[in-house]
């Protein structure tokens, strides 16, 4: 399974057809070959899981930037597999009647979201990077 999870990471690194990734995804849910390996688990504590909520306010700024939807996620459901870094899952939203899907890739901080708006899907690829503060350093 490692190799076909390798592939999708390339693909939401590399993919210019940001398609491609998302097509691969699927497929690979509806073979549960994602959802059938050891250490498959639900998120249930979402407040402790600070990476998945960074994901979700992503997911809400990006959202309002490009698509001018303030958004509010409800019925969040992801899952993680910590031994291959990947998160997956999806969140509806009042203002969309489709769920929105999301997948990352903690190790490499690199992850995409599809949502639906006037039967219109819009995909997305981001990256999460956390800015560490700089306490009582010289610098000269």
């Amino acid at each position: 399974m490692s190799e076909q999870l390798d592939k999708l990471k390339r693909l939401v690194l590399q993919a210019k057809d940001l398609n491609e990734p998302f097509n691969y995804f699927f497929d690979l849910i509806e073979d549960k070959k994602i959802t059938n390996i050891k250490g498959h688990q639900v998120i249930e504590n979402l407040d402790g899981h600070g990476e998945l909520l960074m994901i979700l306010d992503v997911i809400k700024d990006q959202l309002l930037k490009h698509l001018g939807l303030n958004i509010k996620p409800f019925m969040p459901l992801f899952f993680e597999i910590p031994e291959y870094h990947f998160i997956h899952g999806a969140c509806s939203c009042k203002e969309l009647f489709i769920p929105i899907t999301a997948i990352y890739f903690s190790d490499v901080k690199t992850g995409m979201f599809a949502a639906v708006k006037n039967k219109k899907t819009e995909l997305f690829r981001f990256a999460l990077m956390q800015v560490s503060e700089v306490k009582n350093k010289n610098l000269h």
